[in-house]
């Protein structure tokens, strides 16, 4: 299905822009796809966790608590420190920035050594977002 969404959108560019600019959106296009499957699993994690916890409290806990509790079970190592870090930071945050933000920081780590702009994770969460909610209906 996604293969078959991306190849449309890439048919689509061919017809709207000049070839030097097609060129640059279908290589973002195909950037974005590389990372799809790994988002995917962000967002349903984030959809079946944090989520319900952030929107639903069941324990009087401030939503910083709710999310290191979050980041805890899901990361490790030195990545603890920096997703404390990121909670504290995220804390003042209206609840779909909150859980957009940690998309995209649970995205970065899950992409092994690869540098990749927040922009790039960004769409690949937008993307796969809509095809978990499209798949869940």
């Amino acid at each position: 299905m996604i293969s078959k969404v991306l190849s449309t959108l890439k048919s689509w560019v061919a017809g709207l822009w000049p070839s030097n600019a097609r060129a640059d959106v279908v290589a973002v296009l195909s950037n974005v796809s590389k990372h799809i499957d790994n988002a995917l699993v962000v967002v349903k994690l984030i959809d079946d966790e944090l989520k319900p916890a952030l929107r639903n409290p069941t324990h009087d806990e401030p939503v910083i608590v709710q999310l290191e509790k979050f980041l805890i079970r899901h990361l490790d190592g030195n990545d603890l420190i920096e997703g404390r870090l990121e909670a504290q930071r995220l804390v003042y945050l209206a609840i779909p920035d909150i859980l957009a933000n940690v998309a995209v920081f649970l995205l970065s780590k899950a992409i092994p050594s690869a540098v990749v702009s927040s922009s790039i994770l960004r769409l690949a969460i937008e993307f796969a977002y809509n095809v978990y909610k499209s798949a869940k209906k």
